[in-house]
């Protein structure tokens, strides 16, 4: 739920991918895939991000199933009919580096893209480094993202051997996330998206994303 704390454990890998108020979203229909991806903006460090965006995972044809999330109730579950091009990365920011951010994106998918790689559109496959979101937007002719969330990690200094994430709500990216606190309880991981109706963001132990229009 937003403004939970995360262990680093339960950014490993998400447990599902769900979204919430579909119905409200905006130039959709039953026969819609979507894109989702996920990139790092602060590596090596927030200060200095010479590396933005490590991009951590990137897959496309999702499309939206009738099961409820076992995360979120009130969710349904985005399933992908093809293997991810880039699969999931989980966050390992160096201890000490401080506080790195993790930004999920949802897209309506282009219909080029039902039958095409995103390496059609000059994605490199090998290289996640520096990965310009803005071009690859306007390559992949994608719209506005109609949803997505975020979750920080605070990496603690050198020596203690551990490190702490923070799950973000609504879209406000803003430091008091980084003092959240509660209990996620179940061990399980989701990146479920809420609609354009919602105005906030669920996280579950991992992400939530929100679709806004």
């Amino acid at each position: 739920m937003p403004d939970s704390r995360l262990k680093m454990k339960e950014a490993k890998f998400p447990f599902e991918f769900s979204v919430e108020n579909m119905a409200s979203a905006q130039n959709i229909t039953r026969n819609s895939r979507f894109i989702v991806y996920m990139i790092g903006p602060d590596y090596p460090t927030r200060e200095n991000p010479t590396d933005r965006s490590v991009r951590h995972y990137l897959a496309g044809n999702f499309t939206v199933e009738q099961t409820k999330s076992e995360v979120l109730s009130s969710a349904i579950i985005l399933k992908n009919s093809t293997p991810a091009f880039s699969d999931y990365i989980s966050p390992e920011p160096k201890a000490g580096s401080g506080v790195h951010r993790y930004v999920y994106l949802l897209y309506v998918q282009p219909e080029k893209f039902n039958k095409m790689g995103f390496d059609g559109v000059g994605v490199e496959k090998m290289n996640r480094k520096n990965f310009n979101v803005s071009q690859f937007r306007q390559q992949a002719g994608l719209g506005r993202p109609i949803g997505g969330t975020f979750f920080m990690v605070n990496m603690a200094p050198s020596g203690s051997g551990s490190g702490s994430g923070s799950s973000g709500g609504g879209g406000n990216n803003n430091n008091n996330n980084n003092n959240s606190t509660g209990n996620n309880g179940n061990g399980r991981s989701t990146a479920s998206i809420a609609t354009a109706g919602s105005i906030f963001m669920f996280i579950t132990l991992l992400a939530t994303m929100l679709v806004w229009m």
